[in-house]
């Protein structure tokens, strides 16, 4: 006996109309007929007759109704126990991503390593680059992938891609015609740069620093976005990451690379120095070297 017919039986025996059953379980009248035909010989009995007004339940069809509804509750709560167990069974790992490192490596980052991996279950969250540190050490998350660079006396730590930072020009500066500048170019100029949550923002600073001045910047965000609109609008130059450029430009902004300085945005992956690595955690710093080809 098959559960379906069981579940077909339950829908005509409350319906009591097979045209109106049929359609609640979305199949035909005549495949609805035939399955309670089926069910009727697999049982040796009658389960329904038909009276001047409709269909109704014989004996056995009141006595099947009652079994049956215990026996599809059972198989409900037996699945989602069965369920409830696979979970129980799967490898826990936990992994925060730095803002815009996923933006950066694969929106289906992590839905493709579950994929290929049904046995992990794949806990993410986002984070500050510092809040990532900090989860790392304290052993709320098992890996960061962070941008670097990496206090290495508290992490080990691998490099998985490397970006250049650009510099968003307006068509009316004159550092515009550059095709490539260094930091000391924008010394004194009007700078516009994601916020102290993001690691490019320390980065910006520390190098502008060694190059032997302060940077003007007279505005930070949390929205990447905001830097174009603030370049197109001639209010600044702005700061941002090759790979964000290939997705956001505007007619009357040119994204010029940062070289020559050593001022990279470098996708780093850590994890808690002397902890020992289990497998599953080898497993995915291997899976996110691949993707960062």
């Amino acid at each position: 006996m098959y559960i379906q017919k069981l579940k077909y039986f339950l829908q005509l025996s409350k319906d009591l109309n097979i045209s109106k059953a049929s359609s609640n379980l979305f199949i035909t009248q005549q495949g609805l007929s035939k399955s309670m035909k089926s069910l009727e010989e697999e049982l040796n009995t009658v389960l329904f007759k038909r009276t001047p007004q409709g269909i109704k339940l014989t004996k056995s069809g009141l006595l099947l109704k009652d079994h049956a509804e215990k026996v599809i509750r059972e198989i409900s709560i037996l699945k989602s126990e069965l369920d409830n167990l696979k979970k129980e069974s799967k490898e826990i790992l936990k992994v925060g991503f730095a803002l815009g490192v996923l933006n950066a490596l694969s929106t289906d980052l992590i839905q493709d390593f579950q994929k290929l991996n049904p046995t992990v279950d794949l806990r993410f969250k986002e984070y500050s680059d510092y809040i990532c540190h900090s989860a790392v050490l304290n052993d709320e998350l098992d890996l960061g992938v962070i941008i670097g660079p990496v206090d290495s006396s508290k992490f080990n730590f691998q490099v998985i891609k490397s970006h250049i930072p650009h510099a968003l020009v307006n068509k009316l500066h004159p550092l515009y015609k550059n095709t490539s500048l260094r930091i000391n170019d924008l010394k004194g100029e009007k700078i516009i740069i994601v916020n102290e949550n993001f690691q490019m923002h320390h980065n910006f600073i520390r190098h502008c620093y060694i190059a032997g001045f302060k940077p003007k910047i007279i505005l930070t965000t949390g929205e990447i976005l905001i830097p174009y609109k603030m370049s197109r609008l001639g209010r600044g130059i702005g700061i941002t990451v090759d790979f964000v450029s290939e997705d956001i430009s505007y007619d009357n902004v040119k994204s010029i690379p940062l070289l020559g300085d050593g001022f990279t945005w470098d996708i780093t992956v850590i994890a808690k120095k002397n902890k020992t690595q289990r497998k599953v955690c080898k497993s995915f710093i291997d899976y996110l070297h691949n993707i960062g080809k």
